[in-house]
């Protein structure tokens, strides 16, 4: 049984519902977070208000109280599509922070409490859709096999300004697959959350986990890929139907890297492996080698010698358990950064 989630709970500030006329007999709710998004917006709801469904679908437009000229466009955009579009203009005072660094995590969180569809799809404010059949294709698969829990796409990807592909030609997913496929073959690659659409009742567990761990847990969307294997089986569409921008200006690019982001990562794989169980505890527990080798670099350069060596030791169990590639590659890099830092070069 699920833990019981409240918004409430985690609401210091009332959000501001902006009224609307959106129908309650929606069958896909689609998530929007968005803080300063100023300059691609726009392009985000346009991807949205294009589809073209035989079925009612709402979008849930979370304004993060952006200082940029985002909320003024999401407020013009609810005003002119009333019948698509909830407007929920949210407040600093509510922002759950990771590692000391804010998040749109009650954005999202908050989103989802308001959910009415029997799907959920997932697109954050500066990504945007290019087919505006993506829905329509997504709900005729969940629908036509019930035990799809997830469906996701291809995807182009705009770095710095230079468009790309998502998936390399051999790393691509194909067709449907289980949870240990996904974990042992394809995880490593990511998926494009903009492309992504889960059931429902796979939201409201991917919801409770987060709520039970929203200022440790970074990367909520490699929680909620996870989770969606304990309810089906993932199903890939080769088709490429939206844009996904990377750049430095979010949680990842403003914490990766650093010592918070690294025990946030051990932190996640425990807490699936705890939420999955035992079948899982291989991928999540030697997955944690990476994240230990690299605190024991962090150590190292704070001259916190003993700290070092334990983290180093628990990286080499970790690495053990699937390659002994990996021990010997860590113990090359660990006395490589010990070498640099008694140089004085680290």
């Amino acid at each position: 049984m699920l833990n019981t989630f409240n918004i409430s709970d985690l609401t210091k500030k009332q959000v501001v519902e902006a009224k609307n006329g959106v129908s309650k007999n929606v069958l896909v709710s689609v998530c929007i977070q968005t803080f300063n998004h100023g300059n691609y917006i726009k392009a985000c709801l346009d991807g949205m208000l294009i589809q073209q469904t035989d079925f009612e679908f709402e979008i849930l437009l979370g304004e993060d109280a952006s200082t940029d000229a985002t909320r003024k466009i999401c407020i013009e955009y609810a005003e002119k599509h009333p019948d698509k579009i909830r407007l929920f203009l949210h407040h600093r005072e509510n922002n759950i922070k990771v590692g000391g660094n804010p998040t749109g995590r009650f954005n999202f969180l908050y989103n989802l409490s308001k959910a009415q569809g029997k799907y959920v799809a997932i697109c954050e404010g500066d990504d945007y859709w290019t087919d505006p059949l993506k829905l329509q294709k997504q709900v005729d698969i969940l629908e036509a096999d019930s035990s799809i829990a997830m469906v996701y796409s291809d995807a182009a990807t705009i770095t710095d300004g230079t468009l790309g592909a998502f998936y390399k030609e051999d790393q691509r997913p194909k067709g449907v697959f289980n949870l240990h496929k996904y974990l042992y073959e394809f995880q490593v690659f990511g998926v494009p959350t903009c492309t992504s659409m889960l059931r429902a009742d796979v939201m409201k567990a991917a919801q409770s986990f987060l709520f039970r761990h929203a200022d440790k847990v970074i990367s909520a969307d490699f929680a909620m890929w996870a989770i969606a294997g304990k309810f089906g089986n993932y199903h890939f569409l080769e088709d490429k139907t939206a844009v996904r921008r990377k750049h430095s200006t979010g949680i990842m690019g403003t914490l990766g890297g650093t010592r918070a982001w690294f025990e946030a990562g051990i932190h996640l794989n425990h807490a699936l492996a705890k939420e999955l169980g035992p079948s899982t505890h291989a991928s999540f527990y030697d997955g944690d080698w990476w994240y230990y080798m690299e605190l024991s670099f962090w150590d190292l350069k704070e001259k916190k010698w003993g700290h070092s060596v334990r983290h180093l030791a628990k990286s080499l169990l970790a690495a053990g358990r699937s390659s002994k590639n990996n021990r010997i590659q860590i113990l090359r890099d660990y006395f490589y950064r010990l070498r640099q830092g008694f140089s004085g070069k680290n």
